[in-house]
C-alpha cells in the first residue's frame, strides 16, 4: 500500500505526520527525537502524573467536579470547531429538557456521552475497530445529515463502517487514502496505539495517533473531534493502574492545543516532528499541574467553590442563607440537619426538612449517599454550574 503524494507547503493540522514518517509503526522509531527539550518536557510530565498527592475532596463531591469537566470539554471542543452555543444557552436548554434539539445542542450532548463512554470503558483489551466504530455512533446519534459547519455529511451508515468514498475536502494540500484502503490503514493505527511501550513514550503515541487518524480520515464527518477522543482515550488507558488516573483532565488533548498554531507551519522533517510533539507536550505539561491543583482541597475550596457561591449570591441566584449553606457545605464537605439548623434556628425540625428538600430540588445541595441524611454541595444547579465554568476558564483549566 503506497502512501498518496501532498503539496509540500502550507501544511495544515491533517498533514503533521505523513508516509516516511510512519511506514513500520513502531514506537521506538521516535526515540530519537528524545533529546533536548522534548526530552525535558516529557520527563516533566512523567514525574507530574507520577506525582503521590491525595485527593482530600469527598467522593460524591469529586464524581460531580469530574462530570463538570468533561460536560465544559464538550462545550469548548465543539465551540473550537464552530459550534456557536453559549454555556448560558446550552444550560438553558438543559434545563427546559427541551426535545429536538438542533444539531449544536446535540453535538455537545454526544461529546459528553463519547467522553463518558470512554472513561467508562477501560479498553484492557486495547483498541479495536469496534471501539471506534462505537465512538463514532454516539458522535452522530442523532445529528442531521447535512453538517451544520460545513460540507461534511454524516454518512450512510455511521458506526457501523468506515467510509465507503473518497472525501473531497475543501483543502488540495491533503489526499486522504483510497476507501477500499481504510480498513487496513486503521488496522495498523490500531496496532501501532496496542504496542507495549515505557510510559515516557504514551504521549508520543497519543500526538502521532491523533494525526495519523487524521491523515486516514476514515469517516465522512467528525474526523478531527474522534482524533482527540482517541488521543485521551490513549492517555487515559496509559493511566489506569496509577493512583492519579482520577485526576486526568480530558482537557489536555481533547481542546484545541494553545501551542498548536505556532507548530502546523513547520516543514515535514526531523525539525518539524519536534516542534509538533513540542507543541503537544507544552500543552499536556500545563493542563496536568492545573490538574495538580484540584487535588489540594484547599485551592479548590479557596480558588473555585466559595468564589462560585458568592457570584451566584451577587447576581441574586440565591438567597443570603442558601449562600451561608453552600459556604458550609463547602467548608466542611458534609452537612446534615443540624448545620441547616444553625441558619433556621428559628425553624422547628420538620420545617427544616422543608429547607433541606427545597435546596435538594433547587439542585444546591444532594446526598452523599442513598438513605443517607448526610448532603453534600452539588454542582448541577445551573446557576452554580454556570458560574463555575466561568471560573474554570478564567483560571486556564480549558480554554475559553
Amino acid at each position: 500500500m503506497s502512501e498518496q503524494k501532498h503539496t509540500p507547503h502550507n501544511f495544515k493540522y491533517a498533514d503533521i505526520f505523513l508516509g516516511c514518517y510512519f511506514t513500520e509503526y513502531l514506537i521506538e522509531n521516535y526515540e530519537k527525537y528524545l533529546t533536548g527539550n522534548l526530552q525535558d518536557l516529557l520527563l516533566d510530565i512523567d514525574s507530574l502524573r507520577k506525582k503521590q498527592e491525595d485527593i482530600t475532596i469527598n467522593p460524591r463531591l469529586f464524581l460531580e467536579l469530574k462530570q463538570t469537566f468533561r460536560l465544559l470539554v464538550s462545550l469548548c471542543t465543539a465551540r473550537a470547531e464552530g459550534n456557536n452555543i453559549s454555556i448560558t444557552e446550552y444550560l438553558k436548554a438543559k434545563a427546559n429538557n427541551t426535545n429536538n434539539l438542533p444539531n449544536e445542542f446535540k453535538e455537545i450532548e454526544n461529546l459528553h456521552k463519547a467522553i463518558n463512554y470512554i472513561n467508562e470503558k477501560k479498553l484492557v483489551h486495547g483498541f479495536d475497530k469496534e471501539f471506534i466504530l462505537k465512538l463514532h455512533q454516539i458522535l452522530t446519534n442523532g445529528i442531521d445529515k447535512s453538517s451544520i459547519h460545513g460540507t461534511e455529511k454524516a454518512g450512510t451508515t455511521p458506526g457501523s463502517a468506515y467510509r465507503k468514498n473518497n472525501p473531497k475536502l475543501t483543502t488540495d494540500l491533503h489526499l486522504p487514502p483510497h476507501w477500499d484502503e481504510v480498513d487496513e490503514y486503521m488496522e495498523k493505527l490500531c496496532d501501532f496505539i496496542n504496542q507495549e511501550n515505557e510510559s515516557q513514550y504514551d504521549f508520543i503515541k497519543a500526538a502521532i495517533a491523533q494525526y495519523r487518524f487524521i491523515w486516514i480520515y476514515p469517516f465522512d464527518s467528525e474526523n478531527e473531534k474522534l482524533s482527540r477522543l482517541l488521543s485521551y482515550a490513549i492517555v487515559l488507558k496509559s493511566n489506569l493502574n496509577k493512583k492519579d488516573s482520577a485526576k486526568f483532565n480530558p482537557a489536555i488533548v481533547l481542546c484545541k492545543n494553545r501551542y498548536l498554531n505556532q507548530a502546523i507551519t513547520e516543514q515535514n522533517t526531523d525539525n518539524g516532528i519536534i516542534n509538533r510533539l513540542e507543541a503537544v507536550f507544552k500543552n499536556i505539561k500545563e493542563d496536568i499541574e492545573k490538574v495538580n491543583m484540584l487535588a489540594d482541597y484547599s485551592y479548590l475550596e479557596r480558588e473555585l467553590l466559595n468564589p462560585c457561591i458568592n457570584r451566584c449570591l451577587e447576581k441574586n441566584f440565591i438567597t443570603e442563607n442558601q449562600a451561608t449553606i453552600l459556604h458550609n457545605a463547602v467548608e466542611k464537605q458534609i452537612i446534615q440537619a443540624s448545620d441547616v439548623k444553625e441558619v433556621y434556628s428559628y425553624k422547628s425540625d420538620t420545617e427544616i426538612s422543608r429547607e433541606i428538600k427545597k435546596l435538594i430540588d433547587k439542585k444546591l445541595i444532594l446526598k452523599e449517599s442513598m438513605g443517607t441524611r448526610k448532603y453534600v454541595l452539588s454542582l448541577e444547579n445551573n446557576y452554580i454550574l454556570g458560574e463555575l465554568f466561568c471560573i474554570l476558564i478564567e483560571k486556564g483549566f480549558v480554554q475559553s
